[in-house]
């Protein structure tokens, strides 16, 4: 299997795509730029302001369900966005990226909120109406926003020390010989 991948991110560096993301001196961090401020600000912000009114602690005079339908579609078009944009920065170095240890934290991490959410929405969503209005939500539900701001805080970290790794590491070591 490790074959597999490997041999499938050495031909993902070597499309047409990943060598332009490679050898652009704009194409990479003109998409970092946008999968940083289009992806991850919107998605962190509209999950983090969920995540909070789920714990109890902010928002409580604010409809659970009025905030779901108003920041839902935001997480949705940020989270596209960090996939096409993740993917093209992927591409340039895809062999170093799934090289590190990191990389397959932050992959886990990002299913895992997926994996919170979709848990959430099956389950404590389902009854909603129920508790909507509630100042403190149900404990279901309590759990879930601790988990999402936990676990898209965790991709966020994750991404970066991701970056600095099959960036700026290299660099270091190729100016300073170490």
């Amino acid at each position: 299997m490790v074959d597999v991948i490997f041999h499938f991110c050495k031909w993902l560096e070597q499309t047409p795509v990943g060598t332009f993301m490679r050898q652009s001196s704009w194409a990479f961090p003109t998409v970092e730029s946008l999968h940083v401020l289009c992806g991850n600000v919107p998605l962190l912000v509209s999950t983090s302001i969920l995540g909070a009114r789920l714990t109890g602690r902010v928002l409580r005079d604010v409809p659970v369900s009025r905030l779901v339908a108003g920041l839902l579609p935001w997480s949705w078009i940020a989270f596209l966005i960090q996939v096409v944009t993740g993917s093209l920065l992927f591409s340039s170095a895809a062999s170093r990226y799934a090289a590190t240890a990191i990389f397959p934290i932050k992959m886990l991490l990002i299913l895992l909120a997926g994996a919170n959410a979709l848990v959430f929405l099956r389950t404590s969503y389902r009854r909603v109406a129920q508790w909507d209005t509630a100042p403190i939500p149900p404990l279901g539900a309590r759990i879930a926003g601790y988990l999402s701001i936990l676990l898209w805080l965790g991709v966020l970290v994750m991404g970066r020390v991701l970056n600095t790794a099959v960036t700026l590491v290299p660099i270091s070591v190729n100016l300073f010989g170490r």
